[in-house]
């Protein structure tokens, strides 16, 4: 490295393995320190490398912030540790030798991340060399190994490896789900329900898994409208197009991460009828009791409805439905795993 004057080293130093096994000697460690680390541009320990390089207990982000000044000392020009195994939030903390900066990517609910460090780095090296600032390089590469782990795999008997090729799997993903979609708004169509259409229309919603934003929920732009005794569409299903369908999905999987899918439809005393003696477990929320800084808040009704309802519950509800207030239709929302089972919920309502 000195040889050929490389300035823009990053070092990942994996001392322990995924298993809890060690993989660098105390010898090696020592070389580290002496030899690698005052050559990094970048240097990427977890808590328990950062612990390991500055002898220090790394437990918490003071801690963090702590070892990276001390690791910067040691010679590296910027120190970013990961805090993965926080207790609570994860935060990484990147340090340039006179600020630090945060990164919060939240944590996804996976055994699958085998590789995360290595795919990080890597990550970073790549940004760097096309030329990108350190810390937008860190926030791209942060971005690139959470879409990584959602699309983790899940190989063998122990810990999946995270998934270097995500983005592409994104966009498969997003095709599979647009074509399941399109094929339940084929059903709805055949169906004629129409009359379960209320005044604001309809939308059906698809999130990606582990979706949490607007823009990881499919939906058909422009709603879904009727048509005498059917339904039509103007576009096909695409990403961030419908907020209400969104934000129903996003809460719903807060408490249970398969419920991907979700359609508003018409609410009546008799539709409600219907579904209890189709069984279906139902909740509901009186918008009369929203707090006024819900009300005052644009897009917030529908998560404190639903958080009101999950939050007393024990089962997960397949309908949910309020009755409205000023300015508000009643609705009623049907959920489950996937369209097609959201469509045939519908079409048992409708028939």
């Amino acid at each position: 490295l000195r040889n050929y004057h490389i300035t823009k080293v990053i070092v990942d130093p994996v001392m322990l393995s995924k298993s809890g096994v060690p993989l660098m000697t105390k010898e090696a460690c020592a070389s580290l320190k002496r030899e690698l680390i005052p050559l990094a541009f970048l240097i990427t320990p977890n808590l328990y490398e950062a612990s390991t390089i500055t002898g220090k207990k790394v437990e918490k982000v003071t801690h963090m912030k702590e070892a990276s000044k001390k690791i910067h000392q040691m010679g590296a020009q910027n120190v970013l540790i990961k805090g993965g195994h926080l207790k609570g939030k994860p935060v990484d903390i990147l340090y340039d030798g006179k600020e630090f900066h945060e990164f919060d990517s939240g944590r996804i609910k996976t055994k699958n991340t085998h590789g995360t460090g290595c795919v990080l780095s890597a990550a970073i090296a790549t940004e760097i060399a096309k030329g990108v600032p350190l810390v937008k390089a860190v926030k791209n590469a942060k971005d690139f190994i959470t879409t990584s782990i959602r699309f983790s795999l899940d190989l063998g008997k122990g810990c999946g490896p995270v998934n270097p090729y995500a983005p592409f799997a994104q966009h498969q993903e997003i095709m599979k789900c647009s074509n399941e979609l399109k094929h339940a708004l084929k059903k709805l169509k055949e169906g004629n329900i129409g009359h379960l259409i209320p005044e604001v229309q309809s939308n059906l919603g698809y999130a990606l898994p582990h979706a949490n934003n607007l823009q990881e929920v499919l939906a058909f732009p422009g709603r879904i409208i009727r048509l005498n005794r059917s339904i039509t569409t103007v576009a096909d299903p695409a990403p961030g197009t419908s907020r209400h369908i969104a934000q129903i999905i996003l809460t719903m999987m807060k408490y249970r991460s398969d419920l991907r899918s979700a359609i508003n439809i018409r609410y009546s005393p008799e539709i409600i009828r219907k579904c209890r003696k189709l069984k279906f477990k139902i909740g509901t929320f009186d918008r009369k009791n929203e707090p006024k800084r819900i009300k005052n808040k644009e897009g917030a009704s529908l998560n404190w409805g639903i958080e009101n309802i999950l939050s007393k519950k024990r089962a997960i509800p397949d309908i949910i439905y309020d009755l409205g207030d000023i300015g508000k239709e009643p609705i009623v929302r049907v959920i489950g795993r996937n369209p097609r089972e959201v469509v045939n919920m519908v079409l048992k309502i409708g028939t």
